[in-house]
């Protein structure tokens, strides 16, 4: 099931950067009891394309993912716990960034892949009330 839900978050977040979100768009999600934000901001470069920022709020505890660019890997995370102070984990910064980087970088597939799973089933009962409006 894990694994299914992180092709899923794969496949979503290809998705969303071919389709785009227009210059910038925000959406808040309540997954496991954390409040998720997932927000993309288009980035003005050569390449041109968005960021991905991806917020998760559990307890007393924030975690900030950053996927640069929107090509599904990330570039830092941010581990914030109310009581003490942040820790910023990056690429190329070491053994112990790479590890931490390697485990956020499965919890960001993972939400991404909840994200697309909560998207799907708005999008379907949608359809089911439109339908609904149209009489058996």
């Amino acid at each position: 099931m894990k694994q299914l839900r992180n092709l899923a978050g794969i496949v979503a977040l290809s998705a969303m950067g071919i389709a785009g979100c227009g210059s910038g768009s925000t959406q808040s999600y309540r997954i496991d009891g954390a409040d998720v934000t997932l927000e993309r901001r288009r980035v003005r470069n050569l390449i041109g394309g968005e960021d991905t920022f991806l917020s998760v709020a559990r307890g007393d505890t924030v975690i900030a993912y950053t996927d640069l660019y929107s090509d599904g890997k990330l570039n830092r995370v941010e581990i914030n716990p109310k009581k003490q102070g942040s820790r910023r984990y990056r690429v190329g910064g070491g053994e112990i960034d790479k590890t931490v980087l390697a485990k956020a970088q499965e919890q960001f597939i993972g939400y991404l892949g909840r994200i697309a799973e909560i998207d799907k089933q708005k999008e379907e009962q949608k359809k089911q009330e439109a339908l609904k409006l149209l009489g058996n």
